[in-house]
């Protein structure tokens, strides 16, 4: 690792700069890049020259008012046709991926089910999947895939440390795995950090709360405004919130896993008729996460949500007479965690840029 900043360091991270701010205001001059940025004239246009050859961005439209006398300086803004991000759920109830611009834009969404029973199956599914997609676009356009895993998600690494098969549980080194097959670079993150993301794209600076709940339970928690992220530090799925309540698989009585996995069958259909059993245990937990974060907002998605019309009112009933200031809101999985994992792609691509 290198233990200094060279010039061509400085170089890539005031073109991260520089696109960062062409990505997040919209088409801009030159004149404002200068103004953002505190770069000299000379240094903002060998910059702005790289990303045109390299074509992240492109030079269209005219500021100002045409009428006038002199010249009207052109725009700067996003190449949307080219440099595209895939983000990719990898998911126990299924494969979901978007193609997005760096803008954030979907071009496209692809969806398969989760017919994989083993380590070798998944692996062999997801090539085949992410295969799929590289063939309808040209060859370098795709530069990065966010990945969205559930599990314990060491991100650094690449790796999901625990993901379920059948109740054994598997290590997945799956950075390594698409990083063979496809020349990008590859972002992994925690399913639920990805979901809240996507919520969070218009900087709200509020206390949130969010699970996921399908086969497995996924957590993720922001504090003004800022995902809290460490590896394993929200698995509250085995944390006990009926005492000698069902037994779970873990051993244990009580857990939420215990009334959350009853809902949803073998297909990954969901029972109707066990969703009432999970009314007072979930409603415990919100209240311990709402108090333990002072949540102004808890987000309830995943697949269970999908037949929320029958325990949403009784659920909510039971929590708002707790007088908690939380507001809960409801949403099915749609497209937040794919959208997620690539806009932290696109973060972390325009952070890691090198031209």
């Amino acid at each position: 690792m290198k233990k200094y900043i060279d010039l061509e360091d400085m170089a890539n991270l005031n073109c991260s700069n520089i696109l960062n701010i062409i990505q997040k205001n919209g088409a801009v001059s030159r004149k404002e890049i200068i103004e953002f940025s505190g770069l000299s004239w000379g240094g903002m246009t060998k910059i702005v020259n790289k990303l045109l050859e390299n074509g992240y961005i492109i030079e269209n439209g005219q500021e100002g008012n045409s009428s006038l006398r002199g010249r009207i300086p052109s725009l700067l803004s996003i190449n949307t046709e080219k440099n595209f991000i895939i983000g990719f759920d990898l998911n126990q109830m299924g494969l979901t991926a978007v193609v997005m611009n760096l803008t954030g834009e979907i071009l496209e969404r692809f969806s398969a089910p989760a017919d994989f029973k083993t380590r070798e199956e998944l692996e062999e599914k997801s090539i085949d999947f992410l295969s799929e997609i590289f063939k309808n676009y040209a060859e370098n356009s795709i530069i990065a895939i966010g990945v969205a895993m559930q599990g314990i998600v060491d991100k650094q690494n690449g790796i999901c440390e625990r993901f379920f098969f059948e109740n054994k549980a598997e290590i997945i080194p799956i950075k390594d795995i698409i990083e063979k097959a496809f020349p990008v670079r590859v972002f992994i993150e925690h399913d639920p950090d990805c979901i809240l993301f996507s919520h969070m794209e218009h900087d709200r600076k509020e206390n949130a709360v969010l699970l996921r709940i399908d086969r497995g339970i996924g957590m993720a928690a922001s504090v003004a405004g800022k995902i809290i992220k460490g590896k394993g530090i929200f698995e509250i799925a085995h944390n006990c919130v009926i005492p000698d309540g069902l037994e779970c698989r873990c051993g244990k009585r009580g857990c939420l896993a215990a009334y959350t996995s009853q809902c949803i069958d073998d297909e990954n259909e969901i029972i109707p008729e066990k969703l009432d059993d999970l009314i007072l245990p979930l409603t415990v937990m919100l209240q311990n996460l709402s108090n333990l974060f002072d949540a102004d907002r808890v987000i309830l998605t995943g697949a269970l949500m999908e037949k929320r019309e029958l325990f949403e009112k009784e659920l909510l009933k039971k929590f708002y007479d707790l007088k908690l200031k939380a507001k809960i809101e409801f949403f099915p999985i749609s497209d937040f965690a794919v959208k997620g994992a690539g806009l932290i792609a696109i973060k972390k691509s325009i952070a890691s840029l090198e031209v």
